[in-house]
């Protein structure tokens, strides 16, 4: 298979894109959340909530905050899903990566694509191994680079 796309970084400030990735992507795509895996819908909003262990210390009758047994909890406000495989480092640090269709360019979190089917008849030696398979169109999608922050995050 020959691959008709080049591979673009792009750095600088995060709402300015370069006139490359520009058309790389649809224009004036706007980013959307991932979706639930529970009900579907657009992940606007999570809701994370921080479990802290306070063990008993008997010696001064206080308790003191145990950070080693912290637990947090991220769920879908829509269901109640759990989505702490979605955001296993927290909701604030979530990063998205987002792959681009090579057929009908759609935008897609990498969360929401399907496995590849047959990757070894659909990709040649030497080609950039894709993030996964179109849900729309079932075409291979490649991971695209976003724009970094200034603090390069």
């Amino acid at each position: 298979m020959a691959n008709n796309h080049e591979s673009v970084t792009v750095t600088g400030p995060a709402d300015k894109l370069t006139q490359q990735t520009k058309a790389l992507v649809q224009p004036q795509v706007a980013i959307q959340p991932p979706k639930c895996s529970g009900c579907d819908k657009p992940l606007d909003q999570v809701h994370e909530t921080i479990y802290e262990s306070y063990d008993f210390d008997s010696t001064t009758g206080t308790y003191i905050h145990d950070e080693w047994h912290d637990e947090m909890r991220m769920i879908c406000p829509n269901c109640q899903e759990d989505l702490d495989e979605l955001y296993p480092d927290g909701v604030c640090n979530f990063k998205t990566r987002l792959s681009q269709c090579q057929n009908c360019r759609k935008l897609w979190h990498d969360v929401e694509l399907n496995s590849i089917k047959d990757l070894d008849q659909r990709v040649s030696p030497g080609e950039p191994v894709p993030s996964g398979e179109c849900p729309d169109c079932g075409a291979l999608c490649q991971q695209i680079s976003l724009p970094q922050t200034k603090e390069g995050t």
